[in-house]
């Protein structure tokens, strides 16, 4: 792909900012075990399959690695917020490993108060540049193995709503609140997550905060998921094959 001289700039002083900073970053590390989902779990359980080690610098400036049990790095974050023109912009970029130890993909963001530009990086190529001023007003340019650019209005490795606006007006119209949840003070963000299979239809429901969540808390998301008609856009993978993936968002419950 041949970007523009901006955009090679803008890809070149991001990777910078993060990788040739000279921060110091303090000694201690905060270890947390992780579900095959990458979200929090108790050490032991038998949902633990990986572990999240992250360090902060003085400066903000951060870092997170995760292993699977055996030790093998899996993937690797690095962000932080810096000035740019005169404009806080913030800065993050992941690595995704092999078993093997193999770079797979590497994705760059930045973002600032007006919206997020995305790239993802395979082989050193870039194969996706998008820019998003909301999650429902996207629009790049995804490169095909065989070269030919095809535009896209979202980040097309994950899988997501047709309409996120949708979602929300649904969730707006159709979200009851538990009576038992409610006598008993239960409130808060129930994360769950989907399966979307590889046609965009519902195919599996899980609750990734199932230890901390009121069950007719969990009860209520899935009888409205399975109730939702909007639609689900399946993700893609990186030769441009749809394929089954997970798409992970809270749903909040307040009692005011």
């Amino acid at each position: 792909m041949d970007l523009s001289m901006i955009h090679r700039t803008i890809l070149f002083s991001a990777f910078f900012v993060l990788f040739y900073n000279t921060n110091c970053y303090s000694q201690e590390r905060v270890i947390t075990p992780l579900n095959e989902h990458f979200f929090a779990v108790n050490e032991g359980s038998d949902d633990h399959h990986y572990n999240k080690i992250e360090s902060t610098s003085k400066t903000g400036e951060s870092i997170e690695k995760i292993y699977n049990l055996e030790n093998k790095l899996i993937a690797f974050k690095k962000a932080r917020t810096a000035d740019s023109l005169g404009t806080r912009i913030f800065i993050e970029v992941e690595q995704k490993f092999s078993l093997t130890g193999k770079l797979e993909q590497s994705r760059l963001k930045y973002s600032n108060s007006d919206s997020t530009r995305i790239f993802v990086i395979v082989e050193e190529e870039i194969i996706l540049d998008l820019h998003c001023q909301t999650k429902d007003k996207c629009e790049g340019i995804y490169i095909q193995t065989t070269g030919e650019e095809e535009f896209v209005d979202r980040n097309i490795f994950h899988p997501s709503f047709t309409s996120y606006k949708l979602w929300e007006k649904f969730l707006l119209n159709n979200l009851t609140y538990p009576l038992v949840a409610r006598i008993g003070g239960h409130q808060g963000k129930v994360f769950v997550g989907i399966k979307i299979d590889h046609t965009g239809e519902l195919s599996e429901i899980k609750f990734m905060n199932s230890h901390e969540t009121h069950s007719s808390l969990k009860k209520e998301v899935e009888r409205i998921l399975r109730k939702y008609k909007g639609g689900f856009i399946p993700a893609r993978s990186i030769d441009g094959q749809y394929i089954s993936a997970w798409m992970y968002f809270p749903v909040k419950f307040s009692l005011g």
